[in-house]
């Protein structure tokens, strides 16, 4: 029980340090739009792959980031409350196999539409179209994805065993 307690404060210090992040991101957004753009536009074009020339590529950037961000930070928080599920309610119910579900999905979808932005933004800023071969970290997310809906069918069949199970006398 100490190690399942230890990963709820991991999951937890990540969701909040990500909620931290965001706050930053959203603050060079609202600091770009309203302050002065060149100094994020300078700390951007030597940190990142992608070189931004102007104000509304880097406004549509980091509005990307954020909206992104947000929707990742939405995975965390289902995941957090589907790791208190595991840890204090009974196994196998219909939120868990629900859960399972919907995070890896989500997770799938998310990957391939960060890939495509990048695709995108590469495409549109950089004036070249450039295929990467070594995308290890992108077939590790997609396989984690893949490995939550896996997850989701067994805890739907144990689901159908534990209520068979407990119709039988």
């Amino acid at each position: 029980m100490n190690s399942s307690k230890s990963f709820r404060n991991l999951i937890n210090f990540g969701y909040y340090f990500m909620i931290v992040i965001w706050m930053i991101i959203l603050g060079l957004l609202i600091f770009s739009i309203f302050l002065d753009s060149n100094r994020i536009m300078a700390f951007f074009n030597s940190s990142t792959e992608i070189s931004i020339k102007s104000k509304s590529a880097l406004i549509s950037v980091i509005s990307y980031t954020l909206i992104s961000g947000a929707f990742w930070l939405y995975i965390l928080r289902l995941f957090r409350n589907l790791l208190d599920s595991l840890l204090d309610e009974p196994l196998f119910d219909q939120f868990q196999s629900t859960s399972f579900k919907l995070i890896g999905r989500q997770i799938i979808l998310l990957t391939n539409i960060d890939l495509l932005a990048l695709f995108i933004f590469r495409l549109i800023f950089e004036k070249r179209l450039e295929l990467e071969f070594d995308m290890i970290e992108y077939w590790l997310v997609i396989a984690l994805g893949l490995f939550m809906v896996f997850l989701s069918k067994v805890f739907n069949e144990a689901k159908i065993l534990k209520e068979e199970n407990e119709l039988t006398v």
